[in-house]
Order: C-alpha cells, then structure tokens, then sequence
C-alpha cells in the first residue's frame, strides 16, 4: 500500500518565514559513531534498521496526561473537601463553599481535557525513515495521528534552550505561531547525546536518506552494505541528492572503482556557504 503523502506540509507558507531558518539538507563525515555496539545499547529505540528503513522509537505524552490528571484529582479533592473543611463548621451549608467550588471548576475543566487526550494518546510514537521511498513518516503534534512528507520537505532547527543545551527538532506542524504559545511547535529527536553532536545526529539522518549514496559509516550497518551496493548499481549508480562535506566512500576499494566510473564525491561536494551554514549556528551569508 502506498504511503499518502501530506501535499500541505510543503507548501505550508509559514516554512517561509525569515525565522525559521531551516538547517540545509548538506552532511558531514560522522565518522564511526553508529556502531553495533550503539545500536546494542539503544535497541529499544530502534524497532527497525537497515538498508531500507530506520524506524525509532519514542514514548508518547501519555505518562505526562496520566502525571496530569492525579495532579487535578488531588487539587479537585484539596479545594472541595479538604480545604472547606478546615475552614467552615459546617462547609456544606457555608455560603463561601462556592468560592472554592469556582476555584475547582479550571481544574475539573483541565481534569477532563487531560483524561481525553490520556485516553487517544498512543504509548509509543514511531518515526519512519523511508531511505528507500525517500519519505519520512512522523506524529503530528497532537501524536494521535502521522503523516508523511518527502524527506527533502522537512524543516529542522538545531534550537538552543535556556539551560544552555542544543536540540535537533523537526517541525511537525503547518499551523501559524500564535502569542500565547511558543513560536515552534517542534518534536525533539536525539539519537548520540552531548550537545556537540546534535548536527551529527542531522548529518546521520541526511546522510541515511540519500539513497543514491553508501550507507553511513559504522558496524551496525555493515551486514547490509552489500545489498544497497547492489541495488544502487542495478538502478545504473543515480547521483546524490544532497551534497556533502568530506567524501562518501563505498564499503571496499573495488566497489569504489565500480561506482566512480558514474560518479564522483569530488562534484558533489558542498559549497563554501553550504558548510559553514552546516557547521556554525550562525550564517555570516545571510542577508
């Protein structure tokens, strides 16, 4: 069954605002950081790997609604019960119960909103990389539904928190930013740790999707080197889709020779601008 593509994302004029500042879709070298032994310990995570498909791994807000609703219960409780009852004689028949009453209502209100979204949310969300088709599959923001988008659509930031750290998100939602809310609605996606290695982990994801390319460096990907050499020699070597930094080797010297008779790293390497916009959070050439 073929995946249905969602036409809004891309044309979605709100990606074209001068903020967003989307990361380019240009990769570096990410040397041998995606081992088996990575992989061993993040198993949980990645329900699917190969030459085909990434597909990971994350919990959902579910435990945060649940987390919610005993905090609302428990308020709800505090300020028709308890409360009243150390405050009045006789609280049922005190006029100024219905103060705490009108103080209980918000939280009956946001008691209800959180029990419904408990109840739609799913306990895990997955996200699909789709090396093969070129596609990317995501939760959107309310993580009860997915939809999937060509991989060259997707926006991505590495945005900066106030503690100090980075993150990588992808933008999962079309809808303007409005005052009262933040001004992305995002969904944070880690796969190697520290800070430094947040434009790594962009790198890994591009570097994976372009399917014209070898496989990313790494053990974990070794035992399907052959078959993606083999698929992309029998589609004729097709060049890359996105330019790169340093080369892209093949996994031995002969498949090298084999390939570079198509195509060379060397004409499809990344500009000047495309690197350092790649590297540094700041773009001296942005005007």
């Amino acid at each position: 069954m073929e995946p249905e593509i969602d036409l809004e994302y891309q044309h979605a004029k709100w990606f074209k605002r001068k903020y967003l500042n989307p990361l380019p879709f240009v990769f570096f070298n990410i040397k041998n950081t995606f081992t088996e032994d990575y992989l061993g310990n993040n198993k949980n995570y990645y329900v699917t790997l190969n030459e085909n498909e990434i597909k990971l791994k994350k919990f959902s807000r579910k435990l945060g609604f649940r987390t919610s609703i005993y905090i609302y219960i428990s308020l709800i409780i505090a300020l028709t019960i308890v409360l009243p009852y150390l405050t009045f004689d006789d609280f049922m028949q005190d006029d100024y119960y219905y103060v705490y009453l009108l103080l209980a209502l918000p939280c009956l209100l946001l008691l209800i909103t959180n029990s419904i979204q408990y109840f739609k949310s799913p306990d895990n969300i997955n996200i699909i990389f789709d090396r093969k088709n070129g596609l990317l599959t995501m939760p959107k923001k309310n993580e009860w539904k997915q939809f999937t988008i060509p991989f060259q659509h997707l926006r991505a930031i590495i945005k900066f928190e106030v503690t100090g750290t980075q993150s990588l998100y992808f933008l999962n939602e079309i809808v303007p930013p409005k005052p009262w809310r933040e001004l992305y609605l995002l969904m944070d996606m880690y796969i190697f740790g520290s800070n430094a290695s947040k434009l790594y982990s962009w790198s890994f994801y591009v570097w994976y999707m372009d399917r014209n390319r070898p496989l990313p460096p790494g053990s974990a990907f070794d035992k399907f080197r052959q078959a993606d050499f083999e698929r992309r020699k029998a589609e004729g070597f097709p060049p890359p889709l996105f330019n790169s930094i340093e080369p892209t080797l093949e996994f031995t010297p002969q498949q090298q020779l084999v390939r570079e008779a198509f195509w060379k790293d060397e004409n499809y390497i990344a500009s000047e601008k495309e690197a350092f916009y790649s590297i540094w959070k700041k773009n001296p050439y942005k005007k």
